[in-house]
């Protein structure tokens, strides 16, 4: 990358007092440092690192807390983010986990905001929050607690995945399998 080259309106500027942002459209140096950061990705958001605090920022300078709300950065002000975030997995969601002795994780998306998964078999039941979870697989599929989420913001619970299972056959194939096997 050409240190003068603007990557999706916004160029990265590393300096003995870390790395900060100069926005293209009206040459404004963003005022705030951070101890590392991304590229501004296409949905206008960057990852950055400030104290060992990670977050994503937008081009308003708006950081995304440990709560799950969009910020103003102040300068001189810490970074109250989280302990690991991931880059957008598959092209969707990005994993946040929180910082402290009980840590949650959440996914956030690219529109902004904290990725709610809704109950297949229960449209009134929804979380956004769990334990631990894997990170998404290339199909859009992860674990979190005993969910299997779906990356468009849906998920079946383990009871609802054996249900479909004896529904469709599969669980009545399997015990065919394992008693020619014994």
């Amino acid at each position: 990358m050409n240190k003068n080259e603007y990557i999706n309106g916004y160029k990265q500027v590393k300096s003995k007092n870390g790395v900060y942002f100069i926005r293209e459209l009206d040459g404004r140096i963003l005022p705030y440092y951070f101890d590392a950061a991304s590229n501004f990705n296409e949905y206008g958001l960057a990852m950055v690192q400030k104290n060992g605090s990670f977050s994503w920022i937008n081009g308003q300078l708006q950081y995304l807390t440990k709560d799950g709300v969009w910020k103003v950065l102040r300068q001189g002000e810490q970074l109250n983010g989280w302990s690991i975030i991931t880059p957008f997995q598959n092209g969707s969601l990005s994993k946040l986990t929180s910082k402290g002795p009980v840590q949650k994780v959440c996914f956030f998306n690219t529109l902004g905001m904290i990725q709610k998964f809704t109950s297949y078999s229960n449209p009134q039941i929804s979380y956004d929050t769990f334990i631990r979870s894997t990170d998404f697989d290339q199909d859009g599929i992860a674990l979190a607690d005993d969910k299997i989420l779906f990356s468009e913001g849906y998920y079946i619970s383990q009871n609802d995945a054996i249900i479909m299972m004896k529904q469709e056959g599969f669980l009545k194939e399997i015990y065919t399998k394992i008693k020619k096997k014994g």
